[in-house]
């Protein structure tokens, strides 16, 4: 399982980390065409803002309401993993339902 970013598809914060999470999300892709007949199963989880301090940002609970929450991020780990053997999400791309204009 991987936690990524949408910063692959929707370059914010950086070269660097817009470049890295690029490459983990090719990374995860490629163990998973390399070896989902091996009963392992890679999914890359692609959320949007997260409502956390990431880089040392202490934003007032106000203007963070309408980002994801780091829960909702867990609920989708535990989705994915609830899976049934014969089915396997590879890739899950999450966004605020309704952000910021």
């Amino acid at each position: 399982m991987n936690i990524s970013s949408l910063a692959e598809r929707t370059p914010s914060g950086g070269a660097a980390y817009n470049a890295s999470k690029a490459g983990l999300n090719l990374f995860g892709e490629s163990l998973m065409l390399d070896h989902r007949n091996d009963n392992v199963r890679v999914c890359s989880i692609m959320p949007g803002s997260v409502n956390t301090e990431f880089g040392g940002d202490s934003r007032r609970q106000a203007s963070i309401s309408w980002m994801i929450a780091p829960e909702d991020i867990a609920e989708t780990v535990a989705l994915v993993l609830r899976m049934p053997p014969r089915t396997m999400i590879s890739c899950i791309e999450m966004r605020p339902s309704k952000p910021q204009k």
